[in-house]
């Protein structure tokens, strides 16, 4: 079987979903199924990635290959659609990511025309918060012209959580569904914990009860509502700190932190700005608890990361993994708002044995059920069943 990943970017800008690309392609090429992905050379607004465009790197146990974005506004290369339209016959089956943008149109226009199949994840992008307050008039328009039109042609349409699929449903549209949950490279949060503690982080986080913040930093995220607890957490923790890993709009990140100065606990919350790698896998070993209040999230990559680092984690139910985290014992489902959140954290942060025990359960959660063995297994499935014209599992 040799497939084809078609992704608007892999820039680390433009959060979870380019690490979720590189855990496709390793999770299918672990099992011999021949992987390229296509991609912009995209690095963040206005942003270019330093490498040669339309030729092919090895990359995530396969290969890789850009082409130069043109536009900011859906992220259009013409490039891409060139080659696309010469090449997506020598696949198998195209697996097409995201929504919103030129290159799902191309990529889902190009194998229709060339009766390839095609597998859709729209990582969140059909989400009820996402469709009600960002564009949402242009979002209905576009919707109702193009990617309806994208999701009806899709062999099958790869959700990675049930609420992600609910809220597609509310479109009323005729598709064929899957649920697969994401898969997470657990050899990489076991092998790459650095020894020491990274040179420009403060001294402080990982010795006092640290709180850890790590997303993209964005309006739906629900940050303002963190700092707003945190302030009421220090008057029963007053050691406590918050880190925060993470960064977003410059108009934003700066309100964030003149709310921070507002409230009088700025010299408690440290603002560490992307993080990855190394660094990231010492934050996750070495944080008290993870919290995210987000509004929306469909799935939750960096949730996951935290079980699997043994974090006990506090989310919204506005994060897919939500009854996951409950059923599992792995932290706590908390309203997202001021008061519930910081009743919430001071509970954990005072209770070392509750604290172990839900980071033991998220670690057996990730073994079990979210490993990139099993993420790769279950896409091969799914594959399987789109090229074979049966049933697809739901």
């Amino acid at each position: 079987m040799k497939v084809l990943q078609v992704i608007a970017s892999i820039s680390k800008l433009r959060g979870g979903t380019s690490t979720a690309i590189a855990n496709f392609s390793v999770a299918l090429n672990r099992l011999g199924i021949l992987t390229d992905i296509a991609t912009t050379d995209d690095d963040g607004p206005g942003k270019h990635l330093n490498i040669d465009c339309g030729t092919f790197s090895d990359a995530f146990g396969g290969r890789l290959i850009h082409f130069r974005k043109q536009t900011e506004f859906y992220s259009t290369s013409l490039p891409m659609f060139a080659w696309l339209r010469r090449q997506i016959r020598q696949y198998d089956l195209v697996h097409v990511h995201g929504l919103f943008n030129f290159s799902a149109c191309a990529a889902a226009w190009s194998a229709k025309r060339a009766n390839v199949p095609y597998v859709l994840t729209p990582h969140g992008t059909l989400d009820r918060w996402g469709r009600e307050n960002r564009r949402p008039h242009i979002k209905r328009f576009s919707i109702a012209m193009v990617e309806s039109r994208i999701l009806k042609a899709a062999s099958v349409v790869h959700f990675t959580s049930e609420i992600e699929r609910s809220h597609a449903q509310e479109l009323r549209l005729p598709f064929q569904s899957a649920v697969i949950p994401l898969g997470v490279d657990l050899s990489k949060i076991d092998d790459s914990v650095a020894a020491d503690r990274p040179d420009d982080f403060p001294s402080d986080i990982g010795v006092k009860p640290t709180i850890l913040f790590f997303s993209r930093v964005d309006l739906k995220k629900g940050l303002d509502i963190l700092l707003d607890a945190f302030r009421d957490v220090r008057t029963k923790v007053p050691e406590a700190v918050l880190a925060i890993a993470g960064d977003g709009a410059p108009d934003l990140m700066q309100s964030l932190k003149q709310r921070t100065e507002a409230l009088g606990i700025s010299s408690k919350v440290h603002w560490l700005g992307f993080v990855s790698g190394d660094e990231k896998s010492w934050l996750l070993k070495h944080s008290s608890l993870f919290v995210l209040p987000s509004q929306s999230e469909n799935f939750g990559l960096a949730v996951v990361e935290a079980m699997a680092s043994r974090l006990p984690v506090i989310v919204s139910p506005g994060v897919a993994l939500a009854e996951l985290v409950s059923n599992s014992g792995a932290g706590e489902v908390c309203e997202a708002n001021a008061q519930q959140l910081s009743t919430a954290i001071m509970g954990w942060l005072q209770n070392a044995e509750r604290l172990r025990a839900a980071g033991e359960s998220g670690r057996q959660l990730a073994l079990q059920e979210i490993s990139l063995g099993a993420f790769g297994k279950r896409l091969e499935k799914m594959y399987s069943n789109v090229l074979a014209a049966s049933p697809v599992p739901n």
